[in-house]
């Protein structure tokens, strides 16, 4: 017979319903419920390069053997073999593109830029077309889509006409771009290992080092809703203000995203953080999130976080259902038995005990006495003198009397010396007279 083994508790909360679940900030990050997608869903591919969003709300994700755009039930895979005339693979990059459409980069066999709109494919006109190993897409503002390569950083004007900006200044010829972040003037702050960069037309600054960023590869830059840029990378995560930099975090960030809350998640190798006022909680491999995280990382119109790993596409949204377990003060997460008392919370019963679940913290609840240790819980039932009863792996059945003020009455026990046939009791019921 197969041993079915519980590794925690899930509460259910009956939640209004909506159509978008937004992070609750105030919850705990493992707290929040996680779903997970791979290729036995309809991704092309479990690595998860990039994610975006269409104009549609579509979410679309970039794979290494092609792209997929999810309507939240299905994927619509595009690779080798979907798209007439071309190779869709090895997809890095996606951008939707101010004038309607997405614009992915291509991999592998036929590289270069593709734009997609109203279901056509089509190859960007010019250069852009085959361009070559494209790591970063960025539009910005005036429609200028900014693009990172393998080997340097261009320009693409509205006009058609790709500039090869990198060329221009040592510290990003012939390097990989990992970060761009268009700016409302026209510019554009590019990060790549060597720093962070700012580009105004022909003119290229050291901008992170006159800002007192220190040496280190750049991998992630965004704007702050609390002022300034963040800026990520193996030096761990800084904000540049005022002509000054200050350290966030020493831990290296692999990508990084600040939430409409203002909350910093940042891809570690330890897992997925949320940084809070100094404070940080991880989601890693214990609560779901498997995998190595890759860059992908993004947060979608409706405040949904999603995460791409090699594992697959993972979504965090403040579902109806959480889990509780150790990090939320349980002693043990074999939970055996579950019983919600009126007015006094939600009991708990595992192999160490009883917790008490109540205004969102966990407490234990003693129940040693006679000498003995706290038992193995198996089962707990409702008393009709308002006390518990708790059947338990080797110390029988335990009435616990109903608490009166702030004192617990004194606890009796039935077992075997008192005529019960096992101390092994499984499952518990009062009946209406009285009787168990």
């Amino acid at each position: 017979m197969r041993r079915l083994s519980i590794p925690g508790l899930c509460l259910l909360a009956l939640l209004a319903a909506m159509p978008a679940w937004a992070l609750d900030p105030g919850r705990r990050v493992d707290e929040y419920t996680l779903a997970h997608w791979t290729m036995e869903d309809g991704l092309p591919h479990n690595l998860v390069h990039t994610i975006s969003q269409d104009a549609e709300g579509y979410l679309w994700a970039g794979t290494w053997e092609g792209a997929a755009r999810f309507d939240g039930r299905r994927f619509t895979p595009y690779d080798a073999g979907t798209v007439q005339g071309l190779e869709v693979e090895g997809v890095r990059a996606i951008a939707p593109d101010p004038r309607g459409g997405m614009v992915l980069s291509l991999g592998r066999i036929g590289p270069g830029l593709v734009r997609v709109h109203e279901g056509r494919w089509e190859r960007l006109p010019g250069d852009a077309g085959t361009l070559p190993d494209v790591s970063v897409l960025r539009f910005g503002p005036d429609g200028t889509l900014w693009i990172g390569t393998d080997h340097s950083l261009f320009s693409l004007q509205r006009d058609g006409r790709l500039r090869d900006v990198g060329g221009t200044h040592a510290g990003l010829a012939n390097e990989r771009v990992q970060a761009i972040l268009p700016l409302p003037d026209g510019q554009a702050l590019v990060g790549n290992r060597h720093g962070l960069f700012r580009v105004a037309g022909d003119r290229v600054q050291d901008w992170g080092r006159a800002q007192g960023l220190p040496d280190t590869s750049v991998l992630a830059i965004q704007a702050s809703r609390w002022g300034g840029v963040l800026v990520g990378g193996s030096a761990g995560v800084w904000r540049l203000e005022h002509g000054r930099a200050r350290q966030i975090t020493a831990e290296r960030a692999e990508a990084m995203l600040e939430d409409r809350n203002g909350n910093l998640w940042i891809s570690t190798l330890d897992g997925l953080r949320r940084y809070v006022q100094g404070r940080y909680e991880t989601l890693g491999e214990r609560n779901g999130l498997m995998g190595r995280l890759a860059p992908a990382l993004f947060e979608d119109r409706d405040g949904l976080l999603w995460v791409g790993t090699t594992n697959g596409l993972f979504r965090l949204s403040d579902g109806p259902v959480f889990g509780l377990g150790r990090s939320s003060g349980l002693r043990d997460i074999y939970v055996r038995s579950i019983i919600e008392r009126p007015g006094q919370g939600v009991w708990i019963g595992h192999p160490m005990g009883v917790d008490v679940w109540d205004g969102g913290t966990a407490r234990a609840v003693s129940l040693a006495f006679d000498g003995k240790a706290d038992p193995s819980v198996l089962s707990l039932a409702n008393a009709r003198d308002g006390g518990l009863w708790v059947g338990t792996y080797d110390q029988g059945v335990i009435h616990l009397p109903a608490a009166s003020g702030t004192a617990q009455g004194v606890a009796w026990r039935i077992d075997e010396a008192r005529g019960l046939p096992s101390n092994h009791v499984r499952a518990l019921l009062e009946r209406a007279d009285g009787s168990l």
